[in-house]
């Protein structure tokens, strides 16, 4: 139905509230009751429970940084856990521990948290404010061993420019042939809703209760322009592998890491691809995305917790978008709206509002963008859009799909294959958005983002919402 601008602004208020609390919430699903290793985010209990790890390292190996000048990759770990996610962080840094710095590679964090928010723990001594770490292998599954080499009281986790801090000091510290950089918390792909200080419910990325405040995604490309390239970078956050997204970041990463859907608090697996890498230092940025995709997929696999994750080559993004700038264009004249309307009705979307108030998951921005097009293609009577379809199809294969990885299915029991590996803007089922009522709602208009102006898809969009 079409909607008018009090309506529009009412939908704007209940989509900034609702997508960061049911982010935040379905972010904790799934993290209780492994059958193997796990943390219980029991508001009563507190418990924190880690599966084992193995022995020590020598004694030698734990300083061995210190006589390889220049590994081969430095792993850094931005993670703010300033927010609902503290004992999350902390499980994630044990199990970095598991595997631990080694000769030929480092893994360099920075750990953020707070007092008084939910779920908040005392574990490790509860101290608060950042602390920057070297991550060396331990035996214990509870309290982070590993040298602090920073301390910082009071540090805003979710400023930008903290996150240039960290890069630049990691890679002077801890210089390496390759470079990863993950960035750890809540995330909202794309939409940078309208922030006020001290609004909780607003996020985009690395979102920090303490100050209300958080990165946009311009911002995170401000992050890469000054801290420099990395040839692997990853969102360990909900929502963040996007189109969008992705092709902001593009000429700063050789590969773009992260999940189309929410991802569990858990998180990637750590433990798994870290010792894939100690295992093989020299290899190279594509099969270290293969190691954490893969390692990503058994983990919840394993957990009969359905999943996706995927990487993105960048170098294979302007193609991309340039075939689908012609092929949005050829949509739009070739008369195939119900085809459309079919595509818009049942391309797999993804969980930005949660149960309560997208139950059917009708309402959702996000959807897959290849599911999309090939739903399209399927119901149009045009053979010249089906034979682009197949064509952008390849290309967005050789992009991405060699990477996505997939298990299980979504709260609606629809398979994760159905996820091809980049989500795009999609207009809801039942309401349109249009570009004014955008601009009220985000931060960060979507018509200035690089791929609006770049592939023709908020036009097309804009198009797809007069299809009723």
């Amino acid at each position: 139905m079409k909607m008018n601008m009090k309506n529009i602004k009412q939908l704007a208020i209940t989509a900034i509230t609702m997508t960061a609390l049911a982010t935040s919430l379905f972010a904790m699903e799934g993290s209780i009751d492994f059958d193997s290793g796990r943390i219980s985010l029991d508001g009563a209990s507190r418990q924190f429970i880690f599966p084992p790890i193995p022995e020590p390292a020598l004694a030698d190996e734990l300083n061995v940084y210190n006589k390889v000048p220049t590994a081969k990759w430095t792993v850094m770990v931005f993670i703010n856990a300033k927010n609902n996610l503290e004992m999350a962080g902390l499980y994630n840094m044990n199990e970095m521990e598991k595997v631990g710095s080694r000769q030929g590679f480092n893994i360099v964090t920075e750990f953020g948290r707070m007092e008084g928010q939910d779920y908040d723990t005392d574990l490790d001594g509860g101290w608060t404010g950042s602390r920057r770490y070297q991550m060396i292998r331990d035996n214990d599954p509870e309290t982070i061993t590993s040298p602090v080499l920073m301390d910082t009281p009071n540090a805003d986790m979710g400023d930008y420019r903290r996150v240039i801090d960290f890069v630049k000091w990691s890679k002077s510290r801890f210089p390496a042939d390759k470079y990863m950089l993950i960035i750890w918390n809540h995330g909202s792909g794309w939409l940078d809703p309208k922030r006020e200080k001290k609004d909780f419910t607003a996020q985009g990325i690395s979102f920090d209760n303490e100050t209300g405040n958080y990165v946009s995604v311009p911002q995170m490309v401000e992050i890469m322009k000054q801290a420099g390239p990395v040839d692997i970078l990853a969102t360990d956050a909900c929502l963040m592998q996007s189109m969008e997204v992705t092709y902001e970041l593009r000429n700063y990463a050789k590969i773009i890491m992260g999940s189309e859907e929410t991802i569990f608090a858990t998180g990637y697996d750590y433990a798994g691809f870290l010792d894939e890498l100690a295992a093989d230092t020299s290899m190279s940025a594509e099969r270290l995305a293969v190691a954490v995709t893969d390692t990503y997929n058994s983990f919840y696999s394993a957990r009969d917790l359905g999943s996706q994750i995927s990487a993105v080559v960048t170098k294979r993004l302007p193609k991309l978008v340039s075939s689908l700038k012609e092929w949005t264009k050829l949509a739009m004249k070739s008369g195939n709206e119900q085809a459309l309307r079919a595509a818009r009705k049942g391309v797999m979307r993804y969980d930005m509002l949660g149960q309560d108030a997208d139950p059917i998951m009708e309402t959702s921005f996000y959807a897959d963008l290849q599911d999309f097009l090939e739903l399209a293609a399927a119901n149009s009577t045009s053979e010249e859009l089906k034979l682009k379809t197949a064509e952008l199809v390849g290309i967005l294969y050789a992009a991405v799909g060699p990477f996505n990885a997939t298990n299980g299915t979504n709260r609606l029991g629809r398979n994760y294959s159905d996820s091809h590996g980049v989500s795009v803007y999609m207009q809801p089922v039942n309401t349109t958005i249009s570009s004014v009522a955008q601009d009220i709602i985000f931060e960060t208009p979507y018509r200035t983002l690089s791929f609006a102006k770049d592939s023709n898809w908020l036009n097309f969009m804009n198009y797809l919402g007069t299809l009723e």
